[in-house]
């Protein structure tokens, strides 16, 4: 590896001076690399987190359902384990939560709830499942009615809701 060590120089006056480089010359073309990585550390520092790496997951079903206002919930994934099924109330939505009183409405996706008999996911009152998908804004009595089927019996419980979870992943635990 070469090194510049005591070279002799000309000044202006036609003396001449020592001046001493201890730098290596192989290293010369490594500083703006530093530099630069040094540039993109302080840049990546400075960048605020992004808004979907921020959004925490809703884990928590009794938290969403003992919430007074539960707009601050939609759009958030959701993913409730080992929730109990409480009313099957058509054949994409049914009722979770440990008892009458602490319920929350899911709808399965249209994946989900399949194009068949032999296709669709059958859920039983008293089952234990786990659920993954989007807390959503319940779009009101008439139309969760007509879109997902469900009775009139219901009217008084859906007129109740703020939102509702609709779940893209569903496992039956039991």
């Amino acid at each position: 590896m070469a090194q510049v060590y005591g070279t002799r120089t000309t000044n202006r006056r036609g003396g001449q001076t020592d001046r001493r480089v201890d730098f290596p010359l192989w290293a010369w073309p490594l500083i703006p690399l530093v530099l630069g990585l040094l540039a993109l550390g302080m840049s990546l520092r400075d960048t605020p987190a992004r808004d979907t790496a921020a959004a925490p997951q809703v884990t928590d079903m009794l938290a969403v359902v003992n919430q007074q206002d539960q707009s601050e919930f939609v759009d958030q994934s959701a993913l409730f384990t080992n929730v109990t099924v409480q009313s099957v109330v058509g054949d994409r939505a049914f009722w979770i939560g440990p008892d009458a009183s602490h319920q929350m409405l899911v709808v399965l996706d249209d994946s989900l709830s399949g194009k068949s008999n032999d296709e669709q996911v059958q859920v039983r009152p008293g089952q234990r499942v786990t659920l993954g998908g989007t807390i959503e804004k319940f779009p009101g009595v008439d139309n969760a009615q007509k879109d997902w089927g469900i009775p009139s019996g219901n009217s008084q419980m859906l007129a109740a809701q703020q939102v509702f979870m609709h779940a893209s992943d569903l496992r039956i635990d039991g």
